[in-house]
């Protein structure tokens, strides 16, 4: 019979890693790599594992061995500069994502991890001109970045950097909603009430339309909460969907 690919040991190792079953899925990587030693994926998810279970080190040697195999690969390049920025090795970071760059000029992607790393050494200006390259290779997918980082500094009570993030991308895109949404929230976690329903509107005038979400998220909880200014906002703007 023959033995399975690399691909095959790949998708098993995927199924078991949604589900957060860490040994199983770390289990098929193995396999997947045996089959095939310098499978970027596979050692690209296995390192991911390893990060997930605090084996930072281990995860940091495995993408430099397949690096070292291919140091033309973007994939393995910019996971290693993820895992060296999730751990505040800035410098080493950077050198991983100019890399990148240096392969794949017009990745908008890569530009906006290196522009991330310029911001959490506060080098604003240099942070600003990368990210005014990567909105202008693709604006949709940058805002999704921004966003996603964003919620990253929420999440670890990073409020004041996070701020300054909202508006910067607020000033690049005024018309994204996303940034004005998120903004609000911050302002409502931090019990700024006032100016959360204040930009909260601004949101919702540039396209928030989720009714039923901002009904439930805990983040819009200390708004909700002043029942009679919540529901003329909701009025406002949702009258077919408020009940009395």
């Amino acid at each position: 019979m023959e033995k399975p690919s690399a691909q095959v040991y790949l998708c098993l190792g995927a199924v078991h890693h949604n589900a957060s079953n860490f040994v199983e899925a770390e289990k098929y990587y193995k396999l997947g790599l045996s089959v095939d030693p310098y499978h970027d994926l596979c050692a690209i998810y296995l390192a991911g594992i390893y990060m997930q279970t605090e084996r930072r080190e281990v995860a940091r040697e495995l993408l430099l061995k397949i690096l070292a195999h291919d140091s033309t690969s973007t994939r393995v390049q910019s996971a290693l500069g993820n895992l060296l920025l999730e751990n505040s090795y800035y410098a080493d970071a950077e050198s991983a994502f100019k890399r990148c760059i240096s392969i794949d000029s017009l990745n908008v992607t890569y530009r906006m991890s290196l522009g991330y790393v310029y911001w959490a050494t506060e080098r604003y200006v240099e942070a600003e001109s990368m990210f005014r390259r990567a909105l202008q290779l693709n604006s949709d997918k940058f805002s999704r970045f921004l966003t996603y980082e964003m919620w990253k500094l929420l999440e670890s009570h990073r409020y004041e950097q996070a701020e300054q993030l909202y508006r910067k991308i607020i000033q690049h895109d005024p018309a994204l909603p996303g940034a004005y949404y998120a903004l609000a929230c911050l302002q409502s976690i931090q019990n700024q009430v006032d100016n959360a329903f204040e930009t909260l509107e601004q949101a919702i005038v540039k396209g928030m339309n989720d009714y039923d979400w901002l009904q439930q998220t805990p983040d819009l909880a200390p708004l909700r909460e002043r029942t009679e200014q919540w529901k003329t906002l909701m009025k406002k703007y949702f009258p077919d969907q408020v009940k009395d």
